[in-house]
């Protein structure tokens, strides 16, 4: 008998660290147990739709459910049970904060014996959140009966805060295809030639550009160093709201020659290859997808000790580890990699060498899938 398994996601636009996690189990789940179906919901009509194609190109069953704004949530809604319905799924799985809601509402009218979220970020937390989202990641993990944290410190605040019983959640870290993680050194050489790198020390992160992400601290560790040397780049790969804040501090910081905005792409194997030193200096993060990926094409990385950023980053070993918000101390650890060539190259090795062992996409599957047979064999034996 076929599982089949209906994973509900809320991308309007673009790819980024769940499409690409999503796009591997895609490619490579157990196709004779399951039936993987995908809906998109809140996709933006007339706009290019990278994710749901790129998981079409794939031969997956994919939906879109076309909105924009609160006047689409009872459609939407509707649409979902119908859907779910129809095709007689057994597990709904639900990955994003609008998904999540409106996913489990469906599933649960629905009466689907197996519904799960996936919670891949710290962002529920009271200090990023309003009363109103709050309330609704409340509901969502009420009308679940089980949840997959990306890291223990997901899972701690899921049991601190929202209060889920412990036995309701398991921790399934997130991964990187290593099929996809190397690239050929002309391909590097060309990007260096494009943005006139080759005789630089690259520093990069690559974040969507808000405020918790650390960016700032980045920029000012930068500018503290950058009078020792004076061959760095640094590239911020990503967009989003603090962009223009970041753009006036590096004319502040007399840096516009020194920084280059990439804004969002998606040929990240690409650019991890040009860089040297990978950094991740933010204030919460629940995992930290790009820090795999870093570790994956044998990149030094340097993080902020919160969220599952300790659990990803053996300090010494593969990189190092910060306090969040201590431009001195990120300083002082990107000065020390600049300095010692050697260092970079034995951290990206141990770094890969942790990926292949912890953080492969076929280990993640097997977790995911695990989780799927033990609750569907719960539901099955009531």
């Amino acid at each position: 008998m076929q599982i089949k398994v209906l994973h509900i996601t809320s991308t309007p636009f673009g790819i980024g660290g769940v499409e690409n996690l999503l796009i591997s189990m895609a490619e490579n789940y157990n196709k004779e147990r399951y039936k993987f179906i995908f809906c998109n919901i809140f996709t933006l009509n007339g706009r290019e739709q990278n994710f749901p194609k790129s998981l079409q190109d794939i031969g997956v069953e994919t939906i879109c459910l076309f909105g924009n704004g609160y006047r689409d949530v009872l459609p939407i809604l509707f649409k979902l049970i119908k859907i779910i319905r129809k095709k007689e799924i057994d597990i709904v799985h639900t990955w994003m904060f609008h998904s999540n809601f409106l996913g489990q509402l469906a599933a649960f009218f629905s009466r689907v014996p197996v519904r799960i979220i996936s919670r891949q970020y710290k962002d529920f937390l009271y200090l990023y959140k309003g009363k109103k989202e709050q309330i609704i990641d409340l509901i969502s993990s009420k009308l679940c009966n089980h949840v997959i944290a990306c890291s223990e410190g997901v899972k701690g605040q899921l049991i601190n805060i929202e209060h889920i019983h412990p036995d309701k959640v398991s921790v399934i870290y997130n991964s990187v295809d290593l099929k996809k993680m190397f690239i050929a050194g002309d391909i590097g050489n060309k990007l260096k030639e494009q943005y006139n790198l080759n005789s630089n020390i690259v520093i990069g992160i690559v974040s969507r550009l808000v405020s918790r992400k650390g960016h700032i601290y980045l920029l000012e560790a930068i500018k503290t160093i950058k009078t020792k040397y004076s061959n760095i780049k640094l590239l911020f790969v990503g967009d989003g709201s603090f962009r223009d804040e970041l753009v006036r501090l590096t004319h502040s910081y007399l840096l516009e020659k020194d920084v280059i905005f990439l804004r969002f792409r998606e040929d990240i194997p690409q650019l991890l290859s040009i860089m040297d030193i990978v950094a991740q200096p933010s204030l919460e993060e629940g995992f930290g997808i790009t820090i795999i990926e870093a570790m994956a094409m044998s990149k030094p990385v340097v993080g902020s000790k919160v969220g599952g950023i300790p659990e990803i980053i053996e300090d010494g070993i593969t990189g190092i580890l910060v306090p969040p918000a201590d431009v001195e101390a990120l300083a002082s650890a990107i000065a020390d990699l600049i300095e010692c060539p050697e260092k970079r190259r034995e951290f990206g090795i141990a770094g890969r060498v942790r990926v292949e062992k912890k953080f492969t996409v076929e280990k993640m599957i097997k977790n995911y899938e695990k989780v799927y047979e033990k609750m569907f064999e719960r539901v099955k034996s009531k």
